[in-house]
């Protein structure tokens, strides 16, 4: 009965739909039986009546002591197996009786079997048919193993362009991705100045210095994406670290260049002196306070 939804009939999750049981209990008045590990749940609920809790407590504990003592022998069960059809072939009466139920439980499975929507049985005789084919996913790259061995040379160039590929989408939607490789862009560029020394800041680092602008440009407030900005140019002696360092657009970034931050700024149509004593302030003298902090190669 597993091709029944049990959860579309509010059963629950160990409940399941079976053959009527020897007790003859119904369920909503159908040719089934509600059934909890295989036993019927009303015939268990009669047995349990009948017991008081001294007698259940001794019927568990014999139970499993009868189990410890027997553990469970594949081979031996196959023997006994063995042994029980020998003796009902001996006996032509019990051996009736034995095809007769073979024959009312196929019965009662094919009659059962009536009960599946028409959809379901197309459905599941289709996954019977197809057996365990490989998907699709699993096709197509099996299909380019198969080119790349055909074609070595060409294998590492798809493979580098593949994964170029790949770190550019991650640097268009990745924002932590995309301010860890503009850091990494801005470190190099300052090691050539530095002859091979610079710091090394954080991501950590630069989002809490981009907060305190609210993650917009330092200098005309606008938002968007926001470049790392050095408020003393590289180029011009300044340090790549975090006191160096404040959020601003690609136009304010490029508009900058390499010209003196305040003389710039007051040159500006949106210059804003709240804005320019916030800088100043977190920026502080580069040449006094970023010499003093340690270098990361």
């Amino acid at each position: 009965m597993s091709y029944l939804d049990a959860s579309a009939m509010g059963l629950a999750d160990n409940e399941r739909l079976g053959p009527v049981c020897k007790g003859g209990h119904l369920w909503h008045g159908h040719e089934l039986t509600l059934r909890v590990k295989g036993r019927c749940l009303e015939c268990e609920r009669a047995r349990k009546r009948d017991l008081n809790p001294d007698q259940r407590k001794q019927k568990n504990a014999l139970a499993r002591a009868s189990y410890a003592r027997r553990p469970y022998d594949p081979e031996l069960q196959r023997e006994k197996n063995r042994a029980a059809r020998e003796r009902i072939k001996g006996d032509p009466e019990r051996f009736d009786r034995y095809i007769n139920r073979k024959r009312q439980y196929a019965l009662e499975q094919r009659r059962n079997r009536g009960m599946m929507p028409q959809e379901l049985r197309s459905l599941r005789r289709a996954i019977n048919q197809a057996g365990r084919l490989p998907s699709v996913a699993r096709l197509v790259a099996m299909e380019q193993w198969r080119y790349w061995r055909e074609h070595p040379e060409i294998k590492d160039t798809e493979i580098k362009e593949r994964e170029r590929q790949r770190r550019l989408l991650r640097y268009k939607v990745d924002r932590e991705f995309r301010l860890k490789e503009r850091e990494k862009r801005s470190r190099r560029r300052a090691a050539r100045f530095f002859a091979g020394i610079a710091y090394r800041v954080s991501t950590d680092q630069i989002n809490q210095r981009f907060h305190r602008f609210d993650h917009c440009c330092a200098y005309c407030g606008a938002s968007g994406d926001m470049q790392i900005e050095h408020v003393k140019p590289i180029s011009q002696g300044g340090l790549h670290h975090i006191s160096n360092i404040v959020p601003a657009c690609l136009s304010c970034n490029y508009a900058k260049h390499t010209d003196p931050m305040e003389r710039w700024y007051r040159s500006q149509p949106f210059f804003d002196p709240a804005r320019l004593a916030l800088i100043q302030s977190l920026t502080g003298s580069p040449e006094t306070e970023q010499l003093s902090l340690g270098l990361v190669c």
